[in-house]
């Protein structure tokens, strides 16, 4: 049986698959800033997350490739 899961409002469904999201660690070790700055990015709404049992902040690489995507636009304007 799947564990319940709670969604902060503004915030992206759980992913199908478990291989298709990364950690916060992950986040920030990619783009080389901490853990905070990455959960800022998410309570800004920068960054889509969910919320899972165990306070365990995930992010889709979907997500995540579309923040980095984003701010290569930012930076040619």
């Amino acid at each position: 049986m799947d564990e319940p899961t709670t969604q902060s409002p503004g915030r992206s469904s759980r992913p199908q698959n478990d291989t298709d999201h990364l950690g916060i660690k992950e986040v920030a070790a990619s783009l080389k800033v901490s853990e905070g700055t990455v959960l800022r990015w998410i309570d800004a709404g920068k960054l889509n997350g969910f919320f899972r049992i165990g306070r365990k902040w995930l992010i889709r690489k979907a997500d995540f490739e579309q923040l980095i995507n984003q701010r290569v636009v930012e930076s040619k304007e």
